[in-house]
């Protein structure tokens, strides 16, 4: 039971990682955007 929860909590700070990333990425790709406008 403790390794199952284990394994769940560091799949949440995986997942969450990987959104936090997403959201840098798509500010990266406006930022470019509005400096080519």
């Amino acid at each position: 039971m403790h390794i199952l929860s284990e394994v769940i909590s560091a799949a949440l700070v995986v997942l969450l990682d990987q959104c936090v990333y997403k959201q840098k990425f798509d500010l990266s790709q406006l930022n470019r955007i509005k400096i080519n406008i």
